[in-house]
């Protein structure tokens, strides 16, 4: 993964938890493991698929396509909370 700006991040809100609501936010989540999260919107993260006919290795995600957040030796300790609807159609 490309490096991402730190002013990409959501700001925290007066209870200390962090709004996700795009796929750079939710890769931010590794700069905070042990964080609270809330996740306010359905994302599609097909586009960081490197395995995908349409991928484009130029984009932030690079080649290896989607970095996950934490790892088996640097975990994920935090809160992720997820706000999100789905309507039927």
């Amino acid at each position: 993964m490309r490096p991402i700006l730190r002013s990409q991040a959501a700001a925290v809100n007066a209870d200390g938890v962090i709004t996700i609501s795009n796929l750079n936010q939710l890769a931010l989540m590794a700069t905070n493991l042990s964080g609270s999260y809330l996740l306010t919107r359905d994302l599609d993260a097909s586009g960081t698929n490197a395995q995908g006919q349409t991928y484009n290795a130029s984009g932030i995600w690079g080649a290896g396509g989607w970095v996950q957040v934490g790892t088996s030796f640097n975990r994920f300790y935090g809160a992720l909370t997820v706000a999100v609807t789905r309507s039927a159609v």
